[in-house]
């Protein structure tokens, strides 16, 4: 907490992260407004992860569904994506290889197709 609180208060640049046209773009068309001035108070999608949005068949979707999946796909790749990625690459650990190729292609499929229909249930 204390890290937390001198990297806000003294190692902040006053702007906030840089997001391509294009993202935005995106975002607007699947109804998630994209905060751009570092003064604002919402620094996640306030359509996605809000406890009233816990509420939708959407939100209830994305959080439990979401959070029950990766806890499964932890225990079964026998690891996290940063501990596959940073460690077991670095090893030249073939099942971290596979690993992260998978978490690659599910992050993309994920992306692309499935939230696109989560969002609009």
């Amino acid at each position: 907490m204390i890290g937390g609180y001198l990297a806000f208060n003294f190692l902040n640049s006053g702007t906030s992260s840089a997001i391509s046209a294009e993202t935005i773009v995106a975002l607007q068309q699947l109804s998630i407004n994209v905060p751009q001035d570092i003064g604002t108070t919402h620094f996640i999608p306030q359509e996605i992860f809000t406890f009233e949005n816990l509420q939708t068949l959407s939100g209830f979707v994305i959080m439990i569904g979401g959070g029950f999946l990766i806890g499964f796909g932890t225990r079964w790749a026998g690891g996290c994506t940063s501990g596959h990625a940073i460690t077991g690459l670095s090893n030249l650990q073939m099942p971290s290889l596979v690993a992260v190729i998978g978490f690659f292609i599910g992050g993309l499929i994920m992306t692309h197709y499935l939230m696109p229909i989560i969002l609009n249930l």
